[in-house]
């Protein structure tokens, strides 16, 4: 099952709650999420990689405004497919992307899936474009 969110994607601003370095985990808002670092391969607009039993695939570029925008899907084994962005036709022609982004007011931001059990994510640090990949421990 592919799911088309009608729904914004859920973002959260700003750092982590907590971050344990040395076991691999963090917080967000109440909830635990084992985490990887991952460096997608330099000029590849979508890489994939699995973290968890969750396969992300992961694009990302910037725009002229000085943003990131940031769409991972994600896959879960379950089969349900997430995709956090998505195109319309904006009002005056041509399309209009509705994805989050980063920038300089809001330099940290993470994407979580509305799927919960377990559910997944992608933290973006716009300075450095580092990731890391994130799926919930439960």
């Amino acid at each position: 099952m592919t799911l088309e969110s009608p729904f914004k994607p859920i973002a959260v601003y700003g750092p982590y709650d907590n971050l344990d370095i040395e076991n691999r985990v963090a917080t967000i808002q109440g909830r635990t999420y084992h985490f990887a670092n991952y460096n997608p391969p330099y000029r590849m607009p979508e890489s994939k990689v699995e973290f968890h039993k969750v396969l992300f695939t992961i694009s990302y570029g910037f725009i002229p405004s000085g943003c990131t925008v940031i769409n991972p899907v994600f896959e879960f084994e379950d089969g349900t497919i997430e995709r956090t962005s998505r195109t319309e036709p904006a009002s005056r022609g041509g399309i209009r992307m509705i994805a989050v982004a980063a920038n300089s007011q809001k330099p940290i931001v993470t994407v979580l899936s509305h799927h919960l059990h377990p559910q997944a994510g992608v933290t973006l640090w716009q300075k450095t474009g580092r990731l890391k990949l994130l799926v919930s421990s439960d």
